[in-house]
């Protein structure tokens, strides 16, 4: 399962308005956590009603005398201020057997939120489609379709009145992520830079936008987001910007990449190759432009 930090934004089957808790494995174990018997009755509750079913193999687990499955599916949690919190099933066994204690608004947001039971997340759960961009009001879905729309036609002067009337438009989620990821993925590089003069957040999203441009060719947007510090995952080459140049023949960004941050050269074991370094990856993408470039780096 790809991993996603604490209260970055959900992205790993679609994009959506919710914050993740429990998609990473990198915390450190805490079993005294004191959370009370009320937490996991509460929880459990939640996990009557999964989203985004998974085929897969599920493991069989008993948590507070109840036996449920784990593994394949996720679950949505909203707060009382409408804040929405998306989990995989994994995580009451998290919390549970593997010392995991999930941020203090998730916490609250399970024992004092929405009713799971309740016509208000059932409401939500009827809506849980792309059509309404996975539980949105109908108010927020039309904002959006609206935003979208002046991005598609370059209408920077309506689009920078709505922003100062209410800077909450910078924060929307549309059906490709942020605003800003929306604009790169269409090639509106002129809102893009508007939209970052704007102070729009590169962080919610562990910097996808900075993938989109790579993988768009908008160097201008790639040394500005660069820059910026935005949040660079090198898990996997797909997630390393510099790999994602290579295999795209962006070469000119890949350069830049490669002189200006060189802790983005790195080595990968892939389904592919063993011990893959970035001339192994230029060698097996047949970029022989960058290759060349690597000659004369030697």
């Amino acid at each position: 399962m790809e991993e996603y930090r604490d209260l970055s934004y959900y992205q790993r089957f679609h994009f959506e308005n919710a914050k993740n808790v429990g998609f990473s494995s990198d915390y450190k174990p805490v079993f005294d956590y004191g959370l009370p018997k009320s937490f996991f009755d509460k929880l459990l509750r939640f996990y009557r009603y999964p989203v985004n079913m998974m085929r897969d193999i599920s493991e069989r687990i008993t948590i507070e005398d109840q036996q449920i499955n784990i593994g394949i599916s996720e679950i949505r949690i909203i707060s009382r201020d409408d804040v929405v919190f998306a989990a995989p099933d994994t995580i009451i066994d998290s919390i549970k057997n593997h010392g995991y204690y999930p941020p203090q608004e998730f916490i609250d947001a399970v024992i004092d939120g929405v009713d799971p039971d309740g016509d208000y997340f059932q409401v939500y759960l009827s809506r849980y489609d792309e059509e309404h961009l996975w539980g949105a009001s109908d108010e927020y879905v039309e904002t959006v379709k609206t935003v979208d729309n002046l991005i598609d036609n370059n209408d920077l002067l309506e689009l920078q009145k709505m922003i100062a009337g209410d800077k909450c438009i910078l924060s929307l989620v549309t059906e490709e992520g942020s605003l800003l990821n929306y604009a790169i993925q269409n090639n509106k590089e002129e809102m893009a830079d508007f939209l970052l003069d704007c102070g729009v957040q590169i962080d919610r999203f562990e910097g996808v936008e900075l993938l989109s441009a790579v993988e768009n060719g908008m160097f201008s947007i790639v040394r500005r987001l660069i820059d910026s510090s935005i949040p660079i995952k090198t898990n996997v080459p797909r997630n390393n910007p510099l790999f994602l140049a290579v295999a795209n023949n962006q070469n000119e960004v890949a350069e830049y990449l490669y002189l200006s941050r060189r802790d983005l050269v790195m080595t990968y074991q892939t389904e592919y190759t063993r011990n893959c370094n970035i001339l192994q990856w230029s060698k097996m993408f047949k970029n022989e432009s960058f290759l060349s470039f690597l000659r004369n780096q030697l």
